[in-house]
């Protein structure tokens, strides 16, 4: 999962190159556009899926639960910005959420941290 988010961030720093080259006269840059928005969903799917991971306390252990926040702080700040809206809002709801459920005691620190993250987008 950490690679996978690490791969999103390279792809989005590219994307970002990328979009400003895009004649907006060309036939193709609507298609062009629409499959953006769909990449922004890949990346929501992406993100759903590690946070979704986070409650699932009986495959994962701490360690590996706070390795995976530590993934999440790194790149979810590139990220989340390019998330659509309505991901956007859910994300600080799941998270806090998770922080109050009594089983994630002991990643409170690393939860905090991605708070925080989340709170200074790039």
């Amino acid at each position: 999962m950490g690679m996978q988010l690490h791969t999103c961030v390279v792809m989005l720093q590219l994307v970002d190159e990328f979009i400003p080259t895009l004649d907006k006269d060309d036939p193709t840059y609507a298609v062009r556009m629409q499959g953006l928005e769909q990449m922004k969903k890949g990346l929501a799917t992406v993100v759903a899926g590690c946070i979704q991971s986070l409650r699932e306390r009986d495959a994962y252990q701490d360690s590996e639960l706070k390795r995976l926040i530590g993934y999440l702080v790194e790149t979810l700040p590139v990220i989340y910005p390019n998330l659509p809206e309505g991901t956007r809002q859910e994300i600080p709801i799941r998270l806090q959420a998770i922080a109050k459920d009594p089983k994630m005691r002991g990643l409170i620190p690393e939860l905090g941290q991605l708070r925080i993250a989340l709170e200074k987008p790039e």
